[in-house]
């Protein structure tokens, strides 16, 4: 009978990639578009964008679709507090009733383009598209 021997002793257990992650960080993104503003400064419409930034975000959105939340969240992709967006954002949450909610998650998409959403568990709602930094303009230089 052959034995295998083993030059080093290898870890029967895994160990997260990750720690101090909520049970949710743990979990991989879902989209949901049924919160989407329509309206406003800040509306995501399609017809607003042309066909290349179109499919940019859906290619942007689909990479990230394969990732936890604790694999996205980031320099570029955050929570902000809804405390520190803009006065005219939100007046527009007032105005769509989304008012009651305490922070917003921000996704950066290029430059200073953003989806703004709010995200409920392991899934992200879209809401708004950003596409020159207003939402919540950040003082730092080309973010």
């Amino acid at each position: 009978m052959n034995v295998i021997k083993y030059s080093f002793n290898p870890k029967l257990a895994k160990t997260p990639k990750h720690k101090n992650l909520s049970s949710n960080d743990l979990n991989n993104i879902s989209w949901r578009f049924s919160k989407v503003d329509r309206d406003g400064k800040w509306k995501c419409s399609l017809s607003k964008l042309n066909e290349q930034k179109t499919k940019e975000i859906i290619r942007k959105l689909k990479d990230f679709d394969s990732m936890t939340w604790g694999d996205l969240k980031g320099k570029r992709r955050h929570s902000i507090p809804a405390t520190a967006i803009c006065k005219e954002a939100k007046k527009r949450l007032q105005d769509i009733e989304k008012d009651d909610i305490n922070e917003l998650f921000s996704i950066g998409i290029s430059g200073k383009e953003r989806i703004w959403g709010i995200r409920e568990g392991d899934v992200f709602s879209i809401l708004w598209w950003d596409p020159d930094h207003n939402v919540c303009p950040s003082k730092l230089r080309n973010t």
